[in-house]
């Protein structure tokens, strides 16, 4: 076959291949691909000129915005720093004009302590006083050192007896060590009785007291109040005791309504009640008038030192 013409083999399949037919259609396509390449090439350019073209005008319109919101922002910060400054001014100039009374803290918390507190503050220090005298020591109890105190107290608790020579009850007791405490605190002492070491012995010796004084019988406490009932009431009414009959039943009444009804205690509490404290309400039912009590002002158990101590 190699050593056969081109003209001899174009004579041998020419019957069933046309060369020029084939070399023909070849051209007429790369002739149709060539121009497609021509044409999307110029559509490309196009393209790429408007692309070239919008670009600087997109930049032009961020650069523009963002000068916009510069300028927004110099002006927005402007307007806080003269509300800020104007506001710093009035602040100061209310400051200025607020006045501060002068006070006397001493005072102020000899005004607040309890009543019954300070006089039995004074009363039990009046009697270790007496003790003092009678030991022969004239010093003041805040002066006395915490190791010669310490053994005072001792001696105190071991010998003070009442006027008729009876014993004390264990609550008194230890009712006096706290008015010693609180007379310490009072006068700018540094001993503590209640947190010192050296005072250990003193609660050595309370506790042995109160256990031979149970011995004894005391702590039994015999005036524990007892409890009013409706027999006792029934018995007051029909002595005209309570009731609207006179002004002492009045006010005995009142009293009987307080205590019973409201919680409160006798004497300061109701001394202080005002109107305001309870209101008056109407029950639409029966037409009856009723009182209910709103307001609690301070009590010996809620003095006001602790918020959430209410009720």
């Amino acid at each position: 076959m190699n050593e056969m013409e081109n003209e001899e083999i174009n004579f041998m399949f020419s019957d069933i291949f046309d060369f020029e037919d084939y070399f023909n259609e070849n051209t007429e396509i790369l002739n149709e691909t060539s121009s497609l390449a021509e044409e999307t090439t110029a559509t490309v350019s196009t393209a790429t000129v408007s692309a070239a073209t919008k670009v600087p005008a997109t930049l032009l319109s961020i650069t523009e915005t963002n000068q916009t919101y510069r300028r927004a922002s110099e002006t927005i910060s402007a307007g806080i720093q003269s509300s800020t400054a104007t506001a710093v001014k009035t602040a100061t100039a209310t400051t200025m004009k607020r006045q501060f009374r002068e006070v006397n803290i001493d005072n102020f918390l000899n005004e607040n302590e309890n009543m019954n507190t300070k006089k039995k503050t004074v009363s039990d220090m009046k009697l270790f006083n007496q003790f003092l005298l009678h030991k022969q020591d004239s010093r003041n109890v805040e002066n006395i050192p915490a190791h010669d105190l310490n053994n005072l107290i001792c001696e105190f608790l071991l010998g003070v007896t009442k006027k008729d020579g009876s014993e004390y009850e264990p609550t008194t007791l230890r009712g006096i060590i706290g008015s010693i405490d609180r007379y310490l605190k009072h006068n700018n002492s540094n001993i503590s009785l209640m947190n010192d070491k050296e005072f250990a012995k003193v609660w050595e010796v309370m506790k042995s007291k109160q256990k031979a004084l149970k011995k004894q019988g005391y702590g039994n406490k015999p005036r524990e109040a007892v409890a009013l009932t409706k027999e006792h009431i029934e018995a007051m009414y029909s002595a005209q005791t309570l009731g609207d009959s006179s002004p002492r039943a009045l006010i005995h009444s009142l009293w009987m309504i307080c205590t019973t009804h409201f919680g409160m205690r006798t004497g300061n509490e109701i001394h202080k009640l005002c109107w305001g404290d309870v209101t008056l309400g109407v029950d639409f039912e029966s037409g009856e008038e009723y009182i209910t009590r709103d307001t609690e002002r301070q009590t010996k158990t809620r003095t006001g030192e602790n918020p959430r101590n209410t009720r």
